[in-house]
């Protein structure tokens, strides 16, 4: 794991302020609000918390299975976990087992927070909807909007809480609208569903995994997808428009919005997305 500093004004350099060995393959991360402690989540289910002052490791808890993703919730000293198994946790350090579990029904391949709601990519092509502020409050509805045999990559939700983005295995995204019916259960009515990283290869389509998607937190139209094809594109999702694209040259397995909205920081190399 490697802690870099971006300069005010990122051109004006990225300087990297700490470093650590962890034993096993760091798969998730998430800092808490005082930017003082990181939350790495390992391959063997372990989650960890780095005192970034001291350099000191900690341990949080541990899944069954390896860490799908990590959330803080602002305010409240806990973290949200997801695992490749069917468990949701809520931990607070130094308490070794979690202060509250949800059922997701099936492996959480991917999730997203923005409080109070988390929004999470089930197996089975399934997305769960859960506000912490009413725990009961767990919906799971089919993602048929991707399509019937489309594993969901990569979820987002944005800052009201009001619309939500999953994207799959084979290059299609969808963003949608979140609301509750008479029931009480969340229900996304779709806004529209695009193929998105793509590239014409002899005569063919040939659509990418999208490994990340986002919203910006100060413009409520702008879409991002990153994905296998190298590709990273913003789009207008309420006029329905593609804004821009750039192209790295190979996959990027992950990006990610800055607070403020104005850079993506992004990971760049081989997302083993056709095998080994």
């Amino acid at each position: 794991m490697r802690l870099f500093e971006v300069q005010s004004g990122y051109q004006s350099g990225i300087n990297q302020k700490a470093a650590y060995k962890f034993p096993l393959p760091a798969l998730k991360c998430a800092w808490n609000d005082q930017s003082n402690h990181l939350y790495v989540g390992l391959m063997d289910g372990s989650i960890k918390a780095y005192d970034l002052n001291s350099g000191q490791v900690a341990d949080i808890g541990r899944h069954s299975a390896g860490i799908s993703s990590l959330h803080y919730v602002p305010g409240q000293n806990v973290i949200i976990s997801t695992g490749y198994e069917n468990n949701v946790h809520f931990w607070q350090p130094g308490q070794p087992n979690p202060v509250l579990s949800v059922n997701a029904e099936n492996k959480v391949y991917c999730s997203d927070f923005e409080f109070p709601m988390l929004v999470a990519g089930v197996a089975g092509e399934r997305i769960m909807f859960l506000d912490i502020n009413n725990v009961n409050s767990k919906s799971l509805v089919d993602s048929g909007d991707l399509g019937k045999n489309s594993q969901i990559q990569s979820i987002a939700i944005n800052k009201k809480c009001n619309v939500f983005g999953i994207a799959s295995f084979d290059g299609r995204a969808n963003l949608s609208n979140i609301s509750k019916n008479v029931n009480g259960v969340y229900v996304p009515k779709s806004i529209i569903t695009f193929k998105s990283n793509k590239q014409e290869e002899a005569g063919n389509t040939i659509l990418y995994p999208i490994n990340s998607v986002g919203f910006n937190p100060v413009n409520e139209r702008w879409f991002m997808t990153a994905g296998s094809d190298g590709g990273l594109h913003f789009w207008d999702y309420e006029a329905k428009n593609k804004i821009k694209t750039l192209n790295y040259g190979m996959p990027i397995c992950c990006a990610k919005v800055s607070p403020k909205g104005d850079m993506i920081a992004m990971g760049l190399g081989n997302d083993w997305h056709i095998g080994a």
